[in-house]
């Protein structure tokens, strides 16, 4: 993964980036998952450092974040295709080292959930 200002993937054994924009519909979507995602992650030990990327300006995602109930350790802002991110929502799960462990591209449907909540090794009441 590309250095990204501000964050030290080697500050936690893994570090969570989530890509996001205000206009993407399937961010808005997944933003219920998000908060459960990110509210459950709040519990764990060790935690992953948990990184928000987007376009859109930081102090406006921070806004946007905060309404929809998330929270996270740092706002990116990013230019347009500074990042091999194709596309939103995204997330992209880091080691220590700064290696892309796993993808996950799109409004999940709640088999990926599942997957995401399992390889951050968390339970999930269903």
């Amino acid at each position: 993964m590309d250095s990204l200002e501000g964050v030290d993937f080697r500050a936690a054994p893994r570090t969570l980036i989530m890509a996001l924009r205000e206009d993407c519909r399937y961010c808005r979507d997944s933003i219920p998952f998000y908060r459960e995602l990110t509210g459950e992650l709040g519990n764990g030990t060790p935690r992953p450092q948990l990184v928000v990327v987007s376009t859109d300006p930081a102090a406006s995602m921070k806004a946007y974040l905060k309404a929809g109930g998330l929270q996270v350790d740092h706002v990116v802002e990013y230019q347009l295709n500074a990042l091999k991110i194709p596309a939103t929502p995204m997330l992209l799960l880091i080691d220590g080292n700064g290696l892309v462990q796993r993808v996950w591209r799109g409004r999940l449907a709640s088999g990926g959930q599942k997957e995401v909540f399992g390889a951050l090794g968390i339970g999930r009441a269903d």
